[in-house]
């Protein structure tokens, strides 16, 4: 599968929101992970999974200040594309 411009965009959205939510605080600037949140550029998520918890996060990643994004909100979709992307 090749990425289309639409993908491109998504991602870039959704790199966009990372830092806008400050994800780089805990996942660090490239998602290499910190000692307070995991690696996302070692994820054995799939979309699917990375969706899932974007909506409901572990007690603990809610308690470090990890947001909720809604099924219905237009970041969820561009964080788990910016998220795939990461991945090495």
């Amino acid at each position: 599968v090749t990425a289309t411009p639409a993908a491109g965009d998504l991602v870039a959205q959704g790199k966009a929101r990372y830092q806008a939510y400050k994800c780089y605080d805990c996942h660090g600037m490239s998602g290499e992970g910190t000692d307070d949140a995991v690696a996302l550029s070692h994820t054995l998520l799939t979309a699917e999974g990375i969706a899932k918890f974007l909506e409901k996060p572990s007690l603990d990643a809610l308690g470090k200040g990890m947001p909720d994004i809604p099924e219905s909100s237009p970041d969820l979709q561009r964080l788990v594309a910016y998220v795939l992307s990461l991945k090495r």
